[in-house]
């Protein structure tokens, strides 16, 4: 659990970037990492090529079901782990007094995440769409 609050800590530092007038960027965060994480497991998956064998085993031509399924169980997890518990609090006291003088690096640290996270899944799209 020590990955997932960081990565929470860090996509919601870069959230807190955009001034909003009611604080709702741990819900943001919170549902924005769902995506990160499904979009990493789906790639996790396809490298190990795990759709490639339910179709050919199972005859499962609607995979898109799979994904859409991952991520509800991502989406309602995190909404339960991090905002039910009210988990986000202690994390982000917790990471906040940690970094507090690294702040401009966990951004940092938060922007790589999302754009690597999505360039990993483009580039193997485009990997599986040339083979």
């Amino acid at each position: 659990m020590i990955i997932l609050n960081f990565l929470y800590y860090i996509v919601y530092r870069v959230f807190k970037l955009v001034p909003r007038r009611q604080q709702i960027d741990h819900f943001l965060a919170s549902s924005f990492l769902a995506g990160l994480i499904m979009t990493n497991i789906i790639t996790g998956l396809s490298l190990l090529k795990f759709f490639t064998y339910l179709n050919s085993k199972f005859a499962i031509h609607k995979l898109h079901w799979i994904v859409i399924l991952i991520f509800i169980g991502c989406y309602f997890f995190n909404k339960w782990y991090f905002i039910k518990t009210e988990n986000y609090k202690i994390i982000i006291n917790v990471y906040d007094e940690k970094f507090k003088n690294q702040q401009s690096l966990i951004i940092t640290l938060g922007i790589f995440y999302i754009i690597s996270t999505f360039i990993g899944f483009w580039a193997l799209a485009f990997y599986f769409d040339k083979m």
